[in-house]
């Protein structure tokens, strides 16, 4: 059978470059904005979580070896409540700042809503019923990668789209 637990490390690094992708890409839409838009909400709450996901998987890997059983617990409630919170959050500031959601926000949010829900489904199967599916680990670690990579290369379009027009636009008026 299939196993995935020897591409854990080019997982990790893929995320990183994830987090560093989104992280420019929110700089770039900063800097060709100006104002508040959809894709700048967008991109800053995916920035804010990829973070919190970084540092919560940095400070359980090394527990991993003292405290597997706990530490495989809370690696799947912090997760998901990351993704599924991450939602929440994007829908709200949105609503308080009066922006209308993008489809920018509306794919991210689906894709985080995705993650959230199959990283529960994992959990599920896994820590409560005992049932180690080849399927859903799949499933899981690949889905969660490809949302990752989908989600930064919507960024990069983005952002590119952004310093783009901001560029064209300001040649206009000069």
């Amino acid at each position: 059978m299939f196993d995935i637990s020897q591409y854990y490390e080019n997982f990790v690094l893929l995320g990183v470059y994830v987090v560093y992708i989104n992280i420019f890409c929110a700089v770039g839409v900063i800097y060709s904005s100006r104002r508040i838009n959809s894709a700048l909400i967008t991109l800053l709450v995916i920035v804010l979580f990829n973070l919190i996901m970084k540092y919560a998987q940095s400070e359980m890997t090394p527990m991993f070896d003292t405290h597997k059983e706990l530490i495989r617990h809370l690696w799947y409630l912090i997760f998901a409540t990351c993704w599924l919170s991450s939602v929440y959050v994007m829908n709200k500031i949105h609503e308080l700042s009066d922006v209308e959601l993008g489809k920018f926000a509306k794919t991210v949010m689906f894709a985080n809503l995705s993650i959230g829900m199959l990283t529960l489904i994992k959990y599920i199967f896994r820590m409560h019923l005992e049932i180690d599916s080849p399927i859903i680990n799949a499933l899981y670690s690949f889905g969660i990668n490809i949302m990752n990579v989908a989600i930064a290369a919507l960024s990069l379009a983005i952002s590119v789209t952004a310093l783009w027009l901001n560029t064209s636009l300001f040649k206009r008026t000069r």
